[in-house]
């Protein structure tokens, strides 16, 4: 059936035919609600089978919720009079498959295109959603970047159930669409799919490899000149290397390839994730080439594992293979831990000292995160009763106790089933190490330094004195060295010249900066600092005995999450065990209601780190980081019409956005050559913009913004950040709300004008405002991130645990109720101390920065250090 020009299906009026095929014919059109060009696909005619539409309606729902940047966005789908029709984004450019017809691609860019549509593939993967008719003719090359077309419409339009016959009339490239038996198109085709058998995420692999060899040679991976000649090919034969065809391709590549198009299902790369990593390790050069090119042969196995039973044959494998080989050097292997259930986020993981261990925290969505063990040889992974709530985690050195911060405490359990004992208070602590003479040092965002405790319990004392001030807080991430005697932490100090990675002693307040970077840090043997520079995990040369960095540091992986500030999720065992997360930078916008249920993404995706409302609810004032120079510029997201516009253009870094109470303008920090401001503009982008508080070498945040007062975080050298105010009159100068010792910050002006809440070292406090003169805890185990209800009747919260609530009152005394959970964040994107989301006028709703992809898998690379030679 062709459509006319002008014909209309509900609100998408036709303009002109785009292409047409086996699968339907395809249309541009124009939204005519919200003014838009998209593409409309008008389904066979034996979709209108009443079992075929409800299918067709579920799947595409499905595949509407992906929600990836390179998967061709779903916007809705359709019945009009006998025609059904799905709508999708319009896309500008063209597909793989004409492109490949003026030859093959260059490497960088058949990597970059494998590496997007991997990532694609693993998100639908997650979803349950199997493409199976991946080709280049479904893969779109576009201005923005690669597009995955028809995810999830192979198996969706599937045809009668019980028809297990091929006709002759098919060709070698036509899509075969015979339910229960082959689906997709010949030449890129699983073995699986030919013979009829069941099919999983591994056919989407097979095809995936297909493409890719021939993006890089030029030529099909399996040809003939008839049906039969195809199929023979894919189920007998192998392909010669694509490096004998293009000498660029490195060695390491071809054997990713031959892993995708190995025969057996179970010899392939077992999930899109782990091949997408690997891609990315070739692309960023020579490391990732050496691991993959170095020891083995053709026919010697990679073990890739993202379920859990083939994991730990993984491990088993090379434990028995290292038992018993004497060659110096074995390859560097990637695998996969998966959550726990299906609904459940991984955040915090840390692999043992022997290596046989990974302990993880995890939650299931509206639960608090609990501390979970695997033995790495073990199938399941098993739930530690006592620790919900569980903040961050370390080992003890004999791989008995995980240790780990509860609310205020500090704490330990003994594995793998033992009772949750008390080791100290400690409540600023984050990350700790324990050394082998019982000794634990914690970090604290507080004023007191790395702190020093028996592993036996005790009163925490200073084990270093930190230096200058900062309003993300002192001394972090320690880790002992061999000798359990010095060990290595990052100090942020609030100066660039002051901050970095340091090494101290336990019988020495000096301490020595090593580098300048601020992250956590661990040591490796036999000899590796590991830290995180420009996201991207590194390990250069360190000699322990004299604490001196020699030769040139590596990158491991890229993209590494942090669970805050600079706690970067990586840990490093003794026998060459390497554990990391990684994390997608990019996020989007995304309306999400009190249960944590995605409503609706907004925008488009890029690397956002707060967000804060207008007052009416329709638009968005949003920090986000160019991916090119890393400057952090303010940004105004129209949220109906889902468009961006810039608003900030100096050269220093633009931070912490926040709105006008009338909602005509937007102050934020500008922190240029040392110094930082607040200015203020007009939202629109028109007319000056206003100095409210003037340059100088304080460090400073704006956080609230009433009728009168406009509320800042500030921390002036060596003084940790108190609540400053200024008067909006334009003629009283800013001061301390009130000056403590205590570190003070995200002060939020109740609407009515009376109260401020506050974080006050780690404890959500409110107080009468602007007068400081009674002052009323609100979280009992503390809290951060406060925000009002636009009544003013309720206070939101964050945790480890998540999202909490409290419904509050006012008068002459303020009132406070008992708070409750909302929801756990797992998919929230938090970047050191910015707001990861803000409240509705109602308070039924949030706006909320969520990673663009959810990756809560953890990697362990086996003898990781393959990859430095």
């Amino acid at each position: 059936m062709s459509l006319a020009a002008g014909r209309r299906l509900g609100p998408y009026q036709i303009e002109s035919v785009i292409g047409s095929g086996g699968m339907g014919e395809v249309y541009l059109a124009r939204d005519t609600r919200l003014g838009r060009s998209v593409a409309v696909k008008i389904l066979p005619a034996h979709l209108s089978e009443i079992n075929s539409r409800r299918r067709f309606d579920h799947e595409a729902r499905v595949v509407s919720n992906l929600n990836h940047p390179n998967i061709c966005a779903i916007h809705d789908v359709g019945h009009d009079d006998d025609i059904d029709y799905l709508v999708m984004e319009y896309l500008q450019g063209e597909t793989l498959e004409a492109r490949l017809r003026r030859g093959p691609l260059p490497l960088e860019q058949a990597l970059r295109i494998a590496i997007d549509i991997a990532g694609a593939m693993h998100v639908a993967h997650m979803a349950g959603v199997v493409h199976r008719d991946l080709k280049p003719g479904n893969i779109m090359l576009t201005g923005s970047g690669t597009k995955l077309l028809d995810f999830g419409l192979a198996k969706i339009v599937a045809s009668r159930a019980g028809d297990t016959t091929v006709t002759s009339a098919l060709t070698s490239d036509s899509p075969l669409t015979a339910d229960q038996t082959i689906v997709g198109t010949l030449a890129y085709m699983a073995p699986e799919q030919l013979e009829g058998r069941a099919v999983d995420m591994r056919a989407d692999i097979f095809a995936l490899g297909a493409v890719l060899y021939e993006m890089i040679s030029g030529r099909r991976a399996f040809a003939g000149e008839s049906r039969a000649a195809i199929i023979a090919a894919i189920l007998t034969g192998d392909p010669p290397p694509a490096s004998t065809v293009n000498p660029s391709v490195p060695v390491g590549l071809d054997r990713v390839i031959t892993r995708c198009l190995a025969r057996s299902p179970e010899e392939r790369w077992q999930n899109a994730h782990d091949l997408r990593l690997t891609l990315e390790w070739i692309r960023e050069g020579g490391d990732a080439h050496a691991v993959l090119t170095k020891g083995g042969n053709t026919r010697e196995r990679w073990i890739w594992a993202a379920l859990v039973t083939a994991l730990a044959l993984a491990v088993v494998a090379l434990w028995s293979v290292s038992a018993r080989r004497h060659a110096p050097e074995q390859p560097a292997l990637l695998l996969s831990v998966t959550p726990p259930k299906e609904d459940a986020s991984i955040r915090d993981a840390v692999i043992s000292p022997d290596g046989r261990w990974l302990a993880f925290t995890a939650a299931l969505p509206r639960q608090l995160h609990s501390i979970w063990i695997r033995r790495l040889d073990a199938t399941e992974a098993q739930l530690l009763p006592g620790t919900e709530g569980v903040g961050t985690l370390f080992w003890s050195p004999d791989n008995r106790f995980v240790a780990y911060f509860i609310g205020t405490r500090l704490m330990k359990i003994e594995i793998p089933d033992g009772t949750p004992q008390a080791i100290c208070d400690a409540l600023h602590g984050e990350r700790g190490t324990w050394g082998t003479d019982g000794t634990i040092l914690f970090g604290n965002n507080g004023p007191e330094g790395i702190l020093r405790v028996s592993a036996s319990g005790g009163t925490p004392s200073p084990a270093t004195r930190p230096t200058g001030t900062a309003p993300v807080g002192g001394d972090m991430h320690p880790y002992f060295l061999p000798d359990s005697h010095h060990f290595l932490f990052d100090r942020d100090a609030g100066r660039d010249s002051l901050s970095g990675i340091f090494v101290g002693a336990l019988d020495s307040d000096e301490t020595v900066r090593i580098l300048p970077d601020q992250s956590s840090v661990a040591y490796a043997p036999p000899g590796y600092l590991l830290f995180v520079r420009a996201r991207n995990l590194v390990a250069q040369p360190f000699d322990a005995a004299t604490l001196r960095l020699g030769g040139q540091p590596h990158t491991i992986a890229a993209n590494i999450a942090d669970i805050d500030f600079t706690r970067y999720i990586f840990s490093v065992s003794a026998n060459g065990m390497l554990a990391f997360r990684s994390v997608d930078r990019n996020s989007r916008l995304a309306w999400i209601d009190r249960t944590g249920r995605l409503l609706q993404k907004v925008g488009e995706p890029a690397d956002y780190v707060s967000v804060d409302l207008s007052p009416d609810d329709t638009r968005a004032a949003v920090e986000r980081i160019d991916p090119e120079s890393g400057d952090h510029d303010v940004w105004i997201v129209d949220l109906a019409r889902e468009t961006s516009s810039r608003l900030t253009f100096d050269s220093g870094e633009e931070m912490y956005p926040i709105w006008s109470p009338d909602g005509t303008r937007v102050a934020y920090a500008l922190r240029k050559n040392g110094q930082v401001a607040v200015l203020a503009k007009s939202a629109s982008g028109a007319g000056p913009t206003d100095t409210l508080v003037a340059f100088d070498s304080s460090f400073k945040w704006p956080s609230s913004w009433s009728r009168d007062y406009l509320v800042f975080e500030c921390a002036e050298p060596d003084h940790f950040p108190d609540m400053w105010v200024k008067h909006l009159d334009g003629a009283t100068k800013a001061a301390p709300y009130e000056r403590t010792p205590h570190w003070e910050a995200e002060g939020q002006i109740s609407p009515d004008g009376r109260w401020l809440a506050e974080m006050a070292d780690g404890e959500l406090l409110v107080q009468s405002f602007p007068i400081p003169d009674g002052k009323w805890q609100v979280a009992p185990g503390g809290g951060a991130l406060p925000r009002w209800r636009r009544d003013g009747k309720e206070l939101f919260y964050g945790t480890w645990a998540g999202l909490w609530s409290v419904e509050v009152s006012g008068g002459e005394a303020f009132h406070a109720g008992t708070p409750h959970l909302l929801f756990n964040l797992p998919g929230t994107k938090v970047y050191k101390n910015r707001y990861p989301l803000a409240v509705a006028r109602d308070g039924q709703k949030f706006l909320a920065n969520i990673a663009e992809t959810q990756l809560t898998t953890v990697t362990i690379v086996t003898n990781w250090t393959a990859a430095l030679k």
